[in-house]
């Protein structure tokens, strides 16, 4: 488990310090719980030193009496009928690289009333559960956009909380421009996850001046950026799985009356719209363009894959598509609306 005392100091220099401080107790239980229920171990079928059996080979020089399964022996005859030693080959473990990001903006801290989770909420708890998995398949594993070393020891959990709290809203908000991490490119054997609603960003609003814009020239600007970038990451040979978190009335969107959207709990930024159900079936097929565009970029990048978890289903959901053998709960989330 973290230890709170060993970030004090972060969160002194927070101005959410106080509410940082306390959520994360709560974060980081649902991540242990979450990991629990998840290994990460990876076979190679390679003979090696792990305890997982492989095959039987015959005794050679070097190999230690342990290793020699008597059974297998008693009835074990070489080719000259004479009695042969047989030992217990192993599988070579694979030690994997994983290079963690989650997006860090006040557009995450959305939850409507259907929600288990702020999207931030569940990004920040599928981030640490991905460090515990980490750790138990020991595997080495780091934090992009930080100045986090990999590492695969047991205060790897509290360095990942510690960058993870003491970054500030904007610092984490859009994808890496590079796949560098530490001044060095990615080590081409690494596997990178990326917890993200990847949603247009106010910074790219302002980069790109898309605030009279139409939604194609948005959808469009959006798709080349995150393009351009993650073929960056394509190109040093990593792999990657992108999990879109979005909040069930993001997919939705049932809202009647006047609402006022807000971003952020500071309320900095808002609209007030009137009639919001009239609003629906554009912001629907808006937001169906938006989808396919981001699953057909994603796909057009040979070993990155994009699935998407929505708040108002339990976070193991989030991981199952990077193990596939987990069974999978009683109703799988959809991303048509409901009365569509």
């Amino acid at each position: 488990m973290f230890k709170i005392k060993d970030l004090t100091s972060v969160f002194r220099r927070s101005q959410e310090a106080e509410k940082t401080a306390a959520s994360l107790p709560e974060l980081q239980l649902e991540a242990a719980k979450l990991a629990t229920k998840l290994r990460g171990e990876k076979k190679s079928g390679r003979p090696g030193d792990s305890d997982r059996f492989r095959q039987f080979r015959p005794f050679m020089n070097g190999d230690q009496m342990s290793r020699v399964d008597a059974r297998r022996s008693a009835s074990f005859f070489d080719h000259n009928g004479e009695p042969e030693l047989q030992v217990r080959q192993r599988e070579q473990d694979i030690t994997n690289i994983l290079y963690l990001w989650r997006k860090k903006s006040p557009s995450m801290e959305f939850k409507s009333d259907k929600a288990l989770y702020s999207k931030q909420e569940a990004a920040d708890i599928l981030t640490m559960a991905m460090g515990y998995i980490a750790l138990n398949s020991k595997e080495h594993f780091t934090m992009l956009g930080t100045d986090m070393r990999l590492r695969s020891d047991k205060g790897a959990a509290s360095e990942l909380a510690a960058h993870m709290f003491s970054m500030s809203d904007g610092q984490n908000e859009t994808l890496p421009d590079h796949p560098l991490h530490r001044g060095q490119l990615l080590k081409k054997d690494g596997y990178v996850v990326m917890f993200s609603d990847f949603f247009p960003t106010r910074a790219l609003f302002e980069e790109e001046e898309l605030y009279d814009k139409s939604p194609e020239e948005i959808r469009e600007a959006m798709m080349k950026r995150i393009a351009d970038k993650l073929q960056r990451f394509h190109t040093t040979g990593v792999k990657g799985y992108l999990i879109q978190i979005m909040d069930p009335q993001e997919i939705e969107f049932d809202y009647k009356g006047t609402i006022r959207f807000e971003e952020g709990s500071d309320s900095s930024v808002s609209h007030e719209v009137d009639k919001a159900e009239a609003l629906r079936d554009n912001y629907l097929e808006a937001r169906r363009l938006y989808q396919e565009a981001l699953e057909k970029t994603i796909k057009s990048l040979p070993g990155w894959k994009l699935s998407t978890y929505v708040t108002d289903r339990p976070l193991i959901e989030a991981l199952m598509p990077l193990y596939p053998g987990l069974k999978a709960p009683s109703r799988a989330p959809s991303l048509t609306p409901s009365g569509k």
